[in-house]
């Protein structure tokens, strides 16, 4: 997963990894459309939204010889292909990325708990018959 992961997003191990990778998944998307504070949320959109690019990235390039051949260069129309490729690598990095991010998110919580006896009473969740059993 290291190979894939955001090199702006500090590993899950690291305090505040989550918060880096929310940062992240919303720099990814449009600017009108924020998440709130849900990063799987935010890297669903940005996901979906990657795949949009790369897309329009794919028609772009098989349909440029279409509709500026007759205004570019055949050298030109190569240069604009060769951009494309460019953009449609770096967007398929980003949605690796986004995958391994996703995979992080979901995984457990790998920081220990403590455990139901050392959690004071009042701490506790309440069970139907209230926190002692008694009604």
């Amino acid at each position: 997963m290291k190979d894939r992961w955001p090199q702006q997003v500090p590993q899950p191990e690291t305090p505040g990894w989550r918060d880096a990778a929310f940062g992240y998944l919303c720099s990814l998307i449009p600017a009108g459309a924020r998440p709130g504070r849900d990063a799987l949320l935010a890297a669903h959109i940005a996901r979906k939204t990657t795949i949009g690019i790369l897309a329009g990235l794919r028609d772009g390039w098989s349909q440029l010889p279409e509709d500026l051949g007759g205004n570019l260069q055949p050298r030109e129309i190569e240069h604009g292909r060769v951009l494309y490729e460019l953009l449609g690598k770096q967007a398929a990095a980003r949605l690796t990325e986004i995958d391994a991010l996703v995979e992080a998110l979901r995984a457990p919580d790998p920081r220990p708990r403590r455990a139901a006896e050392q959690v004071p009473a009042w701490r506790r969740p309440r069970t139907a018959g209230g926190a002692d059993g008694r009604r």
